[in-house]
């Protein structure tokens, strides 16, 4: 079974409803007693006008409705077959207002209690905008310890620039209103941080997300060897994975 409605498709059907205003305003009757839900995001980099996207609601549990939000704002709701374990919410990507920041809650019947929302993801939305590039300084190898500096070069001026290590959806460090260079400076060099890494913008006007760089790889020397790890070495031994930032809404 799948019933799925849009917003303002709901009526009086006395289930989850908006109780508490916007998404992460007040608390769900009983969503201490619920487990929260994540969300994920698929394709999970960013995409294309014209493309489609799924969100996939992950539940702890056995649950009668699944809500979608979007920037704080309800958009889809569904009922689902309580044997699942998911619930997905697929749409094309039409404008740029699609772009932006998403969480899940769901609604379990015996007891009728509604769970906290999920930690948000977002979704970016890429378009004609040209890409950055990302150099390093010093350019060589650095010794264990030291400060370096990457600078994400911009064809345009931007709203955000991110810094990332490669393949990892995390980004580092965010800089707001840049012009035409973001510097990111990263000290006390551990050996952790001999990985590649790629910057990213978004552009004022249209408001879009460019592709993100190249990546170049930074090289740290051992302690009074000068040995340094050959290339690759950075993507076969990658580092933990980093938590998740709270995104900034488009």
């Amino acid at each position: 079974m799948v019933e799925e409605r849009a917003q303002g498709e709901y009526g009086d059907r006395g289930r989850m409803g908006t109780e508490g205003g916007e998404c992460g305003q007040g608390e769900s009757r009983g969503a201490q007693e619920v487990p929260q839900p994540s969300l994920s995001l698929h394709p999970s980099q960013g995409v294309s006008l014209g493309d489609t996207v799924t969100l996939r609601c992950h539940l702890p549990r056995m649950a009668a409705w699944v809500q979608l939000w979007f920037n704080g704002t309800l958009r889809f709701d569904k009922e689902k077959d309580k044997e699942q374990d998911a619930a997905e919410f697929s749409f094309a990507v039409t404008n740029l207002e699609d772009a932006g920041t998403y969480q899940c809650r769901y609604q379990v019947s015996e007891p009728l209690w509604t769970s906290n929302q999920s930690d948000p993801v977002e979704l970016l939305v890429t378009g004609e905008v040209l890409r950055p590039s990302l150099s390093l300084h010093p350019s060589q190898g650095v010794s264990l310890g030291d400060t370096v500096t990457l600078r994400c070069h911009l064809p345009q001026p931007a709203a955000w620039v991110r810094l990332y290590r490669y393949q990892n959806p995390a980004y580092i460090e965010q800089k707001d209103n840049v012009q035409d260079m973001a510097e990111f400076s990263l000290a006390g060099i551990k050996q952790v941080d001999a990985v590649r890494y790629q910057c990213q913008y978004q552009g004022l006007e249209p408001a879009e997300a460019s592709e993100k760089s190249d990546p170049v790889e930074l090289l740290v020397t051992g302690e009074g060897t000068g040995e340094r790890h050959p290339p690759g070495y950075a993507d076969a031994h990658p580092p933990p994975a980093l938590s998740v930032p709270t995104p900034v809404a488009k």
